[in-house]
């Protein structure tokens, strides 16, 4: 992702009070930047398939072929509703109504590929979807659409919008990993021109043993005192030297927070104990780390923070 000043996003909408929480957060973050620019895809729903019967008769089928048209005549009435719903949100936000591109098509395969097809030219940094749909027709909610785009996604970061927002601080877990290292590369993106007031750092330490362990062995502790303090010194400077990084990127120093979180209950369940104490509504991790533990990959940390971030944007870095 280029740390360039214009912000290129595809969102993708439904008419469903996900999609809308979606775009207001959008418009939230990125209100009175020019450089944002924000392409909203709608899917139409395909035809069903009693449409596509020869009928039994001439007369059949003309009712048939009539009952087709009339069914995409209102899905494309419902698309440009749609889409002057998603203008409205945006412009109020006042982003500028030039910057918004509406693609509306036709699905020709399955939901997924529809969308990250639309990544193969590589000019989108992020694509937003909401948490949660309600079309009958087309749902967009986690665990159909939203989970296998996440699945599926390679280049692209993904954020996935659930409810609504007030707090304009991000949180930024890391763990040193490549993974990690993209994730702070994407939140000085994001943190550009963007109208986030505060961003915090944080490590999280998990136990080198289990409480099972400790309980049974007397030597884990012996074992384990030397060792976090090690671990706790590069966490500091991991923290210190990712401070840096955003600080070279022209975020003011005044603005960006370090956290170490030394008693963990968790990796993922320490991130979202803070960022929901300390009123983060936006959350940036990576979607795959190498931590020590293994912890930090799509499927475990990321994967239970998006499944429980309520109320919560997750910015997911590939």
């Amino acid at each position: 992702m280029s740390i360039d000043k214009e912000k290129h996003i595809l969102m993708g909408i439904d008419g469903s009070p996900g999609s809308r929480d979606a775009l207001n957060y959008i418009g939230f973050v990125f209100s009175d930047n020019p450089d944002a620019y924000v392409d909203l895809l709608h899917i139409l729903p395909p035809v069903p398939p009693i449409f596509t019967e020869p009928g039994k008769d001439l007369r059949e089928l003309q009712h048939i072929q009539k009952s087709a048209t009339k069914f995409e005549k209102e899905c494309r009435e419902r698309a440009a509703s749609i889409m002057e719903e998603a203008k409205n949100i945006l412009t109020q936000h006042n982003i500028e109504e030039e910057n918004l591109s509406f693609l509306v098509r036709p699905r020709i395969t399955e939901l997924p590929r529809e969308f990250l097809s639309m990544e193969k030219g590589g000019i989108y940094d992020a694509i937003v979807l909401g948490r949660r749909g309600m079309s009958r027709i087309e749902e967009l909610f986690l665990g159909s659409l939203t989970n296998n785009i996440l699945l599926r996604a390679k280049k692209v970061t993904i954020c996935v919008v659930d409810g609504k927002f007030e707090s304009k601080k991000l949180l930024l877990p890391i763990d040193g990993s490549p993974n990690s290292k993209r994730a702070l590369n994407n939140a000085a993106w994001l943190l550009k021109g963007s109208e986030f007031t505060e961003v915090t750092i944080l490590y999280v330490l998990t136990p080198l043993f289990p409480k099972e362990i400790k309980e049974r062995s007397s030597e884990a502790e012996k074992i384990e005192a030397p060792l976090r303090d090690r671990l706790v010194r590069d966490a500091e400077e991991l923290l210190a030297n990712a401070k840096k990084r955003l600080i070279k990127e022209r975020i003011p120093a005044d603005s960006i927070k370090t956290h170490l979180e030394t008693k963990s209950i968790g990796v993922a369940t320490s991130i979202l104990k803070i960022a929901r104490n300390q009123n983060y509504n936006s959350i940036m991790i990576g979607r795959r780390g190498i931590s020590r533990t293994k912890q930090f990959f799509f499927g475990s940390v990321s994967n239970k923070i998006i499944q429980q971030a309520q109320n919560m944007a997750v910015w997911v870095v590939s």
